[in-house]
């Protein structure tokens, strides 16, 4: 399942998804719902394929997560001791950085100086 949507990953859920129809999107479900029950013991929906990648998406970048607490927490952890097997390391690759590790030295909207801005302060 993993490479099928990888193979059309910009057009689907990537950058190029803007500029791809709403048909050519069913069509490319379609097409990956085909072979993935070509090949799988149990049939699945393109609605069930697309939460069973959103469920898959949110277990890398779990994995991710505690790996770069490991690598990055007092007294230096090893994230080795966190195994990611090749069909998560191939979905950690498109994911981006940011929605894994934030956004280096940025601020949260309503936060100044960690200290939470109410509306009522702010007026």
């Amino acid at each position: 399942m993993v490479d099928e949507i990888l193979k059309v990953y910009a057009q689907l859920l990537g950058p190029e998804q803007q500029n791809t129809s709403a048909a050519l999107k069913r069509q490319m479900w379609n097409k990956i719902e085909n072979r993935v029950n070509a090949i799988g013991n149990h049939p699945r929906t393109s609605s069930e394929i697309r939460k069973r990648w959103h469920d898959l998406k949110t277990k890398v970048r779990s994995l991710a997560s505690r790996r770069h607490l490991l690598a990055t927490g007092t007294g230096g952890g090893s994230p080795d001791n966190i195994f990611m097997a090749p069909w998560e390391e191939k979905v950690l690759g498109i994911l981006p950085e940011e929605s894994l590790y934030g956004i280096e030295d940025g601020v949260e909207s309503g936060m100044y100086n960690n200290q939470h801005v109410c509306e009522s302060e702010a007026r």
